[in-house]
């Protein structure tokens, strides 16, 4: 083997290692776009088919979790850790705003923040995350219940009838 030869062997492997590094860094920085709402957005089923205001039909549990205010069921009450404070317990007949779908876009996955507002009370206004329970199941909202995939859903948002009325 000539010193030319080698010479270019020797460049050669590190100038592949440089391009796979920057396509890894593309790759990564590619699915780094910003949260946006995607209520109106068929692609994400049409949040707005359940935007506005709804009633409680069973107590929820208002809490402050890692500085955000949840509005949760009792299957999702079960599921926080301790740095969670209770705020309020909300009795049936509580009267809630469901505003936006928002994603979260990722490279590893994308998630979902389905928001709102209490109407009425001390609360009222500040927004807040609501729990995925108070959705009827879908192509996104299967996912984050961790219930099985039935074998149709909705092409729409439905909230869950045993938690909100209008």
């Amino acid at each position: 083997m000539t010193i030319n030869q080698i010479s270019h062997v020797a460049l050669g492997a590190p100038r592949k290692l440089l391009v796979a590094t920057l396509l890894i860094l593309a790759a990564m920085t590619a699915g780094c776009e910003k949260s946006r709402d995607v209520s109106n957005d068929p692609k994400y089923f049409n949040f707005s088919t359940v935007t506005g205001f709804w009633k409680t039909k069973q107590t929820l549990t208002l809490v402050n979790w890692n500085g955000e205010l949840t509005l949760c069921t009792s299957r999702r009450c079960e599921m926080l850790d301790k740095t969670a404070k209770v705020l309020a317990a909300l009795p049936p007949g509580t009267e809630i705003s469901v505003e936006h779908l928002v994603l979260h876009p990722s490279f590893e996955c994308d998630t979902y923040t389905r928001t709102g507002s209490l109407v009425t009370g001390p609360w009222a206004g500040r927004p807040l995350e609501l729990d995925a329970y108070l959705f009827a199941l879908n192509p996104i909202n299967t996912y984050y219940t961790g219930s099985p995939m039935p074998p149709s859903l909705p092409s729409n948002w439905q909230v869950n009838p045993d938690q909100l009325e209008k």
